[in-house]
């Protein structure tokens, strides 16, 4: 026995044909106390680590090199306030408390609780089988920040001539199969079954707060069989499931099945790395999708599903390219001359206010179907149908427009009723072309009967071969 700071440490054992490919070893292993900081003493590598806590240890370690399969731990191993530190990686562990019991193949995590960069969680199940791992895990914590729990790693400092035998760690790429060229995903995780959840109280992602996520995920040997996570912003809440084959991971097939009500649309502005989006209001989606990931254009010709979505009441603002487009459409004739260029000029100031804005949409091959498109407002009614091509970024639009308001000079709206509504001229719109600057055509409609939606005739197919310097989407 020997001590280390006064704790004891045991270990006894045997080690049999050493040297060979059928080694073996057979040991016990005693710790009692052991102050983890003190391990750096011993093992100067370890002092970067800022190893601390305390270790209780006591093991029983069976391993055929031969046939690591038949490996066997027994015992238990609890830690106390454990922690440590990797700066590369910003990842700092504290107070990590863990009891943890070891029989043959299986270890069981009875409990533990730990800091990962100020986040507290707490850890339940078992791992089993090291040759193929399987874990299955409950994760919980009542306040989750993704934004510390997973910062970006800090870049290392570049360095004229690299240490002999060591990479440049921001250069490393994933694995390549050597015959097919295809990266793949390390070996532990081709062979690794997990079964893993995840429940939160409430938390944050960048700078996106979320509340009562739950998230359920089963993986299997390079394969997301099936994922379903729930959670709520605001008043909002967002349900998605899906799948995720990652055996190739040049090209992997996704389902996603999205199902979102009332998602205040702004909220998500950050997420997407944009400060403010064009539209506001609350967002309900649902559909399925399916594809293959890949270049943009590739990604673009594998989608396939439909997707139904409405947003609102809400505001349209002048930003990006819907400024562009709208500042185009104020200017045609017909337009113009329904709301006396009043509501537009204003545009940029209060928005136009909408009840409801609303697509029924499919994709196939490259193309985005919108079978049926409405904005509805206060001032106008739009109903409109078409096909966009998202790989050659080209789209045919079919709209009709119904004012059904005038604009005064308070910039109020007045409702147009009676007899004054059947003499008001509607107006055809027709949008073509590239995608960044497309072709707007407006013209008085003529009767049309009393249905806008099927007066707005099934626009045809536009799609011309795609041209050598397309811009691409992303």
């Amino acid at each position: 026995m020997a001590r280390v700071n006064q704790a004891p440490v045991r270990l006894s054992g045997n080690v049999l044909r050493i040297g060979s490919p059928e080694m073996i070893v057979s040991a016990s292993a005693h710790a009692g106390k052991l102050d983890l900081s003190h391990l750096a003493e011993l093992l100067p590598a370890l002092k970067e680590m800022k190893l601390a806590g305390i270790l209780d240890m006591d093991l029983d370690v069976h391993i055929p090199y031969s046939a690591p399969a038949k490996s066997r731990l027994n015992g238990t191993v609890s830690t106390r306030d454990a922690g440590f530190q990797l700066p590369s990686s910003n990842l700092a562990v504290a107070r990590g408390n863990l009891n943890l019991a070891l029989s043959g193949k299986r270890a069981n995590i009875k409990s533990m609780t730990v800091q990962i960069n100020d986040q507290q969680v707490a850890l339940a199940g078992h791992l089993s089988n090291p040759v193929e791992p399987n874990i299955k895990m409950l994760v919980t914590s009542t306040d989750l920040n993704l934004d510390r729990l997973l910062p970006p790693a800090t870049a290392a400092k570049p360095s004229a001539a690299p240490a002999k035998g060591k990479e440049d760690q921001r250069s490393k790429k994933p694995a390549t199969d050597k015959k097919s060229g295809k990266a793949e995903l390390p070996p532990v995780a081709r062979k690794l079954t997990a079964d893993l959840q995840v429940q939160a109280d409430r938390g944050q992602y960048k700078g996106m707060q979320f509340e009562k996520l739950k998230l359920d995920l089963l993986y299997k040997r390079g394969v997301v069989e099936r994922y379903d996570a729930n959670f709520n912003i605001g008043k909002g809440h967002i349900a998605t499931k899906g799948s995720a084959d990652l055996r190739n991971l040049d090209h992997v097939r996704f389902t996603v099945d999205p199902n979102i009500r009332a998602l205040p649309l702004e909220a998500v502005a950050p997420v997407l790395g944009v400060e403010k989006l064009p539209p506001n209001g609350p967002l309900t989606l649902k559909g399925q999708l399916r594809g293959r990931t890949g270049s943009a254009r590739e990604i673009l010709g594998s989608l396939n599903g439909n997707l139904d979505a409405s947003l609102g009441p809400g505001n349209l603002t002048r930003i990006g390219k819907a400024r562009e487009f709208i500042a185009k459409l104020s200017s045609m004739a017909h337009i113009s001359s329904l709301f006396s260029g009043r509501l537009f000029k204003d545009l940029s100031n209060r928005g136009i206010p909408f009840q409801t804005i609303s697509a029924q949409s499919s994709f196939d091959k490259g193309s985005l179907v919108l079978s049926k498109s409405q904005f509805d407002s206060d001032a106008m009614k739009v109903d409109g149908q078409g096909t966009i091509d998202l790989i050659n970024q080209k789209l045919k639009i079919e709209a009709l427009l119904v004012p059904l308001a005038k604009v005064d000079d308070a910039l109020h709206y007045v409702p147009i009723v009676g007899k004054a509504l059947e003499d008001v001229t509607k107006v055809r719109i027709d949008v073509a072309g590239p995608l960044e600057d497309p072709e707007i055509h407006t013209a008085e409609a003529r009767e049309i009967g009393t249905s806008l939606e099927t007066e707005v005739e099934t626009p045809e197919t536009v799609f011309e071969e795609a041209g050598k310097d397309l811009k691409k989407i992303f």
